[in-house]
């Protein structure tokens, strides 16, 4: 009996590992090494935009993502991260996320960092002919 309980509370745990692990939830994750993490992508010929993340930039996501919902972008994370930035000001830095299937095989990397003079800023790297298309024309 006990050998029972004690192979199905295991069996428990491992699906629910198993289902943590393949579900949808996308972190953002904190690397030190900004640059790196920057001077990788542009190897890698990623097109680059970036832009401060101020109130039009918002209502331009938005938009894009009413008009597009295949972009799939994760807003709320976005404008949790950017409150978070907002009150530690890190001088060094930057919160990354990476969507492993995007518009079929392409990437999508957007990059959350502080700069002193403009605030929060986003970065979009990809090889995702769909974004590259639906961002704006300028580039901070």
């Amino acid at each position: 009996m006990k050998h029972t309980l004690s192979l199905r509370y295991l069996l428990c745990l491992f699906l629910l590992v198993v289902f943590y692990n393949c579900s949808p939830i996308e972190q953002f994750r904190y690397e030190k090494r900004q640059s790196v993490l920057i001077g990788s992508l542009r190897e890698r010929l990623f097109f680059e935009y970036s832009s401060p993340l101020n109130d039009s930039m918002k209502i331009y996501m938005e938009l894009e993502l009413a008009k597009n919902p295949e972009l799939q972008l994760p807003l709320e994370k976005i404008y949790s991260i950017e409150e978070k930035l907002k009150k530690e000001k890190p001088l060094l830095g930057c919160y990354y996320l990476m969507k492993k299937e995007f518009d079929g095989e392409k990437k999508l990397y957007i990059i959350l960092d502080w700069n002193q003079n403009s605030g929060v800023i986003i970065r979009f790297f990809t090889d995702s002919p769909t974004l590259i298309k639906s961002l704006p024309d300028y580039s901070f």
